[in-house]
């Protein structure tokens, strides 16, 4: 069964076995996290954080987020990739999977849209020649969020929506009259919902430190905030493990 971080009736039964003989840690942790936020004051002066009392379930906690990245073993997780893509490139991804992205894959992109008449070779040539396609946190990483409540945000994903090429364009292109307009224009904004391999996540221990939160919060402990978890893996998403691709012109 694939796993849906919100949905814990989909968690396997050998994770859930982990944190239900970790809740007692899990809780007190979460206590004194609260406990040692308040006591923000010492002599009547503002007291820094680095300068409070150690978490006393620190190392034990430390302890469970390992035992818990362990039960991840052979877990698929849903993830959702936010972006705007034209039909063929939604056609291409049904069929071959998804790549990391690269600057030669990026600019093969675009020029695929000159030639098919998208856009024009000016504005080819200028994404071309300014864009952020070889920035270390973008090449050779596939980004996906894990929960649903940043596809609602305006701030969250709304300008992956709203700009075909992503940051690696909208950064420095969306104000710009001619080049923003274009990339405004391309394609339309999906959702690609794939099956991502535990195993490949890029930060596993902040995984394991938001399943445990919900854990706690499902057992009506520990505070419903800081829930959402987003990530990238490094190797090629295959055509098997897209599940769906959501169009914004659906009703989904």
């Amino acid at each position: 069964m694939l796993m849906v971080l919100e949905d814990e009736s989909t968690w396997p039964n050998k994770l859930r076995h982990v944190l239900l003989e970790s809740e007692t840690v899990l809780r007190g942790f979460e206590e004194e996290e609260t406990r040692i936020f308040h006591d923000d004051t010492r002599d009547g002066r503002y007291l820094p954080w680095a300068l409070r009392d150690r978490n006393r379930f620190w190392d034990q906690r430390e302890h469970v987020g390992k035992v818990v990245e362990a039960a991840f073993e052979g877990i698929w997780l849903q993830g959702y990739h936010c972006t705007r893509l034209t039909n063929y490139e939604v056609e291409r991804i049904i069929a071959e999977g998804m790549t990391p992205p690269s600057p030669a894959i990026f600019e093969g992109r675009i020029r695929r849209l000159h030639e098919d008449g998208t856009i024009d070779a000016s504005i080819a040539n200028r994404l071309i020649g300014k864009n952020q396609a070889h920035e270390p946190t973008r090449t050779g990483r596939v980004w996906f969020v894990f929960t649903s409540a940043p596809l609602r945000e305006r701030w969250g994903v709304g300008d992956f929506f709203r700009n075909w090429g992503g940051e690696a364009l909208y950064n420095l292109h969306d104000k710009d009259l001619e080049t923003g307009t274009a990339i405004q224009a391309v394609g339309e904004a999906r959702i690609i919902v794939a099956a991502v391999a535990t195993a490949e996540l890029s930060n596993r221990h902040r995984f394991a430190d938001v399943v445990g939160r919900r854990f706690l919060v499902s057992q009506g402990a520990g505070s419903a905030t800081d829930l959402d978890y987003e990530d990238f893996v490094r190797n090629p998403i295959p055509a098997a493990q897209i599940r769906q691709i959501i169009s914004q012109s659906e009703d989904a």
